[in-house]
């Protein structure tokens, strides 16, 4: 009899513990579903939630919707909210401006070396200024005294079109020149026009 009631309660619990285990593995799919169904909500308000901000964005400008041809987002170039006061646009109008346009410079046009009478080494600073309103360029000219070479003949100087003041004006290599006696005579052109001091430097030239 003991035994026999031992049998039945172990089958009772058999079968207890099979409904048990049948519920567990019927549910067991619905907190697959809850679990994958949180991970992807917060993505979905977060996608949601853009609309909105575009939404209040739009309130800013409310002449975006009377432009049938305007693409929704986008803000009409004349658009300025009502707390933001507009700049003056500043032009840079530093590359507009040319020499010639500068009529406040005074024309100072001077020769300061070489001295008149001075005998030229081979290499020779040639020294001075060329400033003056509507300035071009400027020029050397070399005019033979002891010889016809030059009548007159133009130095190349290679900043001769920025203007100088009281500085080089030419490193000149006398060694190319015919010995002799010369007029050295600086120039600067203004608006077209020479402007020289007179009288010229002489100097010479000896190999």
């Amino acid at each position: 009899m003991l035994l026999q009631n031992l049998s039945n309660l172990l089958a009772r619990r058999r079968s207890i513990y099979s409904v048990l285990i049948g519920i567990i593995l019927l549910t067991l799919p619905c907190y697959v579903i809850g679990g994958i169904a949180l991970a992807i909500a917060p993505r979905d308000r977060a996608t949601q939630s853009s609309p909105q901000m575009t939404a209040t964005f739009h309130v800013l400008a409310p002449s975006m919707s009377s432009s049938p041809t305007r693409a929704p987002g986008d803000l009409p170039t004349d658009f300025v909210p009502a707390d933001v006061t507009a700049q003056p646009v500043i032009k840079d109008t530093a590359q507009s401006l040319t020499t010639p346009a500068a009529t406040d410079i005074p024309t100072t046009v001077i020769l300061s070396s070489p001295q008149n009478g001075q005998a030229l080494p081979p290499v020779t600073r040639v020294m001075g200024a060329a400033m003056c309103a509507g300035f071009n360029f400027y020029k050397l000219n070399l005019w033979s005294i002891s010889n016809d070479v030059c009548r007159p003949c133009v130095l190349p100087a290679p900043g001769d079109h920025t203007m100088v003041n009281n500085g080089l004006l030419l490193q000149w290599d006398t060694t190319g020149v015919m010995a002799g006696d010369y007029g050295l005579e600086l120039v600067a052109v203004c608006f077209g026009t020479e402007q020289s001091p007179k009288p010229r430097v002489n100097v010479s030239i000896r190999h």
